[in-house]
């Protein structure tokens, strides 16, 4: 591009170094920030371009939206030749693009993915932004499982779809999202010619085939999903609609097996179908056979002058349309063959193995018996034949010459009626072994915390509600969707990259503010915290929080992520260790806000807010 390759320097401190991308009219650039000594990344679209005031307008709106799964803006500028925009650059980070070209992706991951996504194009929503061309490079994951999204309200504008109504803005985010999840279960895109270097998905009448249809394992919800949204125009409204219907998804990277293609269906041959046996063709040289001859006689006309026929069995059904749950985990739980804990659907779809190993071990028993009572039938008529022309595993029609005598007759009605008793017996025996020692992933395990405390699977602990803790009485540990940085009266962000690490069963890493010269935050506010997100629908019932330095904090429960309507369960003041905090039975609320109202200096002199883990029961 006109204005701007390797060494040239914008805004006076941006040394453009390497270019990575070219969409659009724009370009995408990896440089370093002389300033203050990092690598940045740099979007460049030329100054006469007629997109370059909207795009500076759109890049100005998008660096005042925080959140951490936004990549940061983090300065916007132009000269003479090329308006630029400056990101916060990850260097370990993959697309989703480049994810599902290496490999694939667990279901789960996807869901995680997506969700997070989701979440926040739908906290940028409630300020009037959004995306409008979301594709599987704008996506990030980095080193760390941590999601990253890039080209909030600019994107659109390089695309050329901004201006549309709110509602129909949501609905293309919310389409966009869903494109996103087709695009990690399938490692195609099903919007247009294709997007990101993936190829298209194939086209069925009214959109593209579902995900199901393409690849093995993908979660029926998600598959739903999909189908609704990209074929039958319905789904998700918005984003947030989106990340509701998912909810919840793991707070942690998800490794395991992932989603993968399965061969192109082969169409099956028609079953039950009677075909004639066709003859040998015939060579002009050979004499013509001699009846006489036993030798040249056909076998057939030795029992009748009728066609011969045979039937054709039913086909094995091909990998492509067998119940993609089947392969999720073995009946008989083999480690090889187990998905992670978070795939709560795999360990649900045991039950479904389970039964066809139970019927496969009945169907095989009683084509066993039945074959061995057709054998003794034919050894006791000896004039009985087989088509010597079919195959070796089709039965060809007994034809009797003569028919059963009496002794027979009876002989062969009392194996007929072992038979049956037998294949009853078994059939009875193969239903009660139906869902034995079959797990369905209600209760996942639990680990504890070198201080005490304990965290869940996050697909375990969605579903503890009806597990045994609660038939027990005894609470546990409830999953942690995630936790952000809750800072209403600075600038909304407080080392948002290391919350995460407040909910990983690891107390030996940790959040912590930034530094302050007073106990009282400097005089710039009155205090700022954290805010716990346990999804909809949980009753906390204690609240542990392992705090390494001493702070003074107040801990609330509330609907919302805000203090407002929220209620306080306790306080302490120069207090540090495990702390425990008790709900009240009256008290619930999908948020725990961990508020600090006082710093205390540490022994290096910084006054910080710390937390290192937060485990909530209920």
């Amino acid at each position: 591009m006109r204005g701007v390759g390797p060494g040239t320097v914008l805004g006076g401190r941006y040394t453009a170094q390497q270019r990575v991308a070219q969409d659009r009219g724009t370009e995408r650039w990896l440089a370093d920030d002389t300033t203050l000594g990092r690598r940045v990344s740099v979007l460049v679209v030329p100054a006469d371009d007629h997109r370059a005031a909207a795009f500076l307008d759109a890049a100005r709106r998008a660096g005042s939206v925080t959140h951490p799964v936004l990549l940061r803006v983090l300065d916007v500028g132009r000269d003479d030749e090329v308006a630029w925009l400056v990101e916060e650059e990850l260097p370990e980070a993959r697309t989703l693009a480049e994810l599902v070209s290496d490999g694939g992706v667990p279901g789960d991951e996807v869901r995680r993915i997506t969700g997070e996504v989701a979440a926040a194009l739908e906290s940028a929503r409630g300020r009037g932004m959004h995306h409008l061309d979301l594709t599987p490079d704008d996506v990030l994951r980095t080193s760390d499982g941590e999601v990253r999204l890039r080209g909030l309200e600019v994107a659109g504008v390089r695309a050329g779809e901004d201006g549309l109504e709110p509602d129909d803005a949501a609905r293309r985010d919310a389409v966009g999202v869903v494109a996103l999840a087709y695009a990690g279960l399938t490692g195609l895109w099903p919007l247009g010619a294709g997007a990101s270097g993936l190829a298209a998905a194939p086209r069925v009448p009214g959109g593209v085939a579902s995900p199901s249809e393409i690849a093995a394992g993908v979660p029926r919800d998600l598959d739903a999903l999909c189908r609704l949204t990209l074929s039958d125009d319905q789904g998700p409204t918005s984003p947030g609609d989106y990340a509701s219907q998912v909810a919840p998804w793991p707070s942690r990277q998800v490794v395991g097996r992932p989603v993968v293609p399965v061969p192109a269906p082969v169409l099956p041959e028609p079953v039950g179908v009677e075909e004639p046996v066709e003859d040998e063709p015939a060579s002009t040289e050979a004499p013509e056979a001699d009846e006489s001859d036993p030798e040249t006689a056909d076998p057939a006309r030795d029992v009748d002058d009728t066609e011969v026929t045979r039937v054709v069995e039913r086909p094995t059904p091909p990998a492509w349309a067998v119940d993609e749950t089947a392969d999720r985990e073995p009946a008989d739980g083999s480690p090889e063959d187990a998905r992670s804990d978070d795939d709560a659907p795999g360990r649900a779809a045991a039950s479904g193995a389970a039964v066809t190993a139970a019927m496969t071990s009945v169907g095989t028993s009683v084509s066993s018996f039945a074959r061995r009572a057709v054998d003794k039938v034919t050894e006791l008529s000896p004039d009985t034949r087989r088509d010597p022309d079919a195959d070796d595993d089709l039965l060809s029609p007994l034809v009797p010459a003569e028919p059963l005598t009496r002794d027979q007759s009876k002989l062969a009605i009392g194996i007929i009626i072992t038979f049956l008793v037998v294949a009853l017996v078994i059939g009875i025996a193969g239903i009660r072994r139906i869902g034995a020692n079959t797990n369905l992933g209600l209760d996942g395990p639990i680990a504890t915390s070198p201080t005490g405390g304990a965290s869940r699977s996050p697909s375990a602990s969605a579903s503890s509600d009806e597990g045994d803790g609660a038939d027990s009485g005894e609470p546990e540990p409830l999953a942690i969707l995630k936790v952000e940085a809750y800072d209403p009266e600075g600038d909304g962000s407080e080392n948002d990259n290391l919350t995460p690490k407040t909910y990983d069963g690891d107390t030996s890493t940790g959040w912590f503010s930034e530094n302050y010269r007073t106990d009282a935050f400097g005089g710039l506010k009155k205090g700022l915290g954290l805010v716990v997100d346990l999804g909809p629908n949980k009753k906390p019932q204690n609240v542990e929080l392992v705090v390494p330095q001493d702070v003074d904090l107040e801990v609330y429960v509330g609907p919302d992520a805000t203090r407002d309507g929220a209620t306080k369960i306790g306080e302490k003041t120069d207090a540090k260790g495990t702390l425990e905090f008790p709900v009240p039975e009256k008290v619930s609320g999908q948020y725990i806000i961990v508020w600090y109202t006082g710093l205390h200096a540490d022994p290096d002199g910084k006054r910080r807010a710390w937390l290192d883990e937060v485990v909530v029961t209920g």
